[in-house]
């Protein structure tokens, strides 16, 4: 459910103090993943009674490169920014390696939050609060369409959503 494990992610910053909450995420395509997290994004700010600042979502290719880039980016920018929701732990390693060339601390002068739970989230230093998606799940429910659909030619679209949960670490 990655709309609302974007809603999550957002509101578990801004439960924490944080009103100032860059988005960063690879291409936001109206259909996808990056799409629903931002929209989840969007959602919390809006609930909370914070003005939605285009000027705050950077966005770029998923990699560690890019999450160095885009922790470069907002260190030299003063918008103000105290977290970040990055729409996958990769893009979030690499902005606390960013952040650490420019001098600012996480999680003392930046939050950061990811979205996955992949290994290099447990350990980064600090190690990511992240958004756990269950892959296998996901994976075994693909599989399961897949054969499903093959066994009958008016096979129904189906949407099946897999439960998320916050996983809190040091960031």
């Amino acid at each position: 459910d990655d709309r609302y494990g974007g809603y999550l992610a957002t509101e578990y910053l801004i439960k924490n103090g944080h009103s100032r909450i860059a988005f960063v995420s690879g291409e936001v395509k109206e259909i996808g993943v990056n799409y629903m997290r931002y929209l989840g994004y969007k959602d919390a700010l809006e609930e909370y009674g914070i003005p939605f600042d285009e000027k705050l979502c950077i966005h770029g290719y998923i990699s560690y490169e890019f999450g160095i880039k885009a922790a470069e980016q907002l260190s030299k920018n003063s918008m103000g920014v105290t977290a970040v929701f990055a729409t996958a732990d990769i893009v979030a390693v690499g902005m606390v390696k960013g952040f650490r060339k420019e001098k600012v601390r996480v999680p003392q002068d930046i939050s950061i939050i990811g979205f996955d739970d992949i290994y290099d989230s447990i350990i980064c230093d600090p190690s990511i609060t992240t958004i756990r998606q269950n892959v296998e799940a996901k994976g075994a429910a693909v599989a399961d369409l897949i054969v499903s659909a093959a066994q009958s030619i008016d096979y129904p679209k189906k949407e099946i959503i897999i439960p998320i949960e916050i996983i809190e670490r040091e960031s």
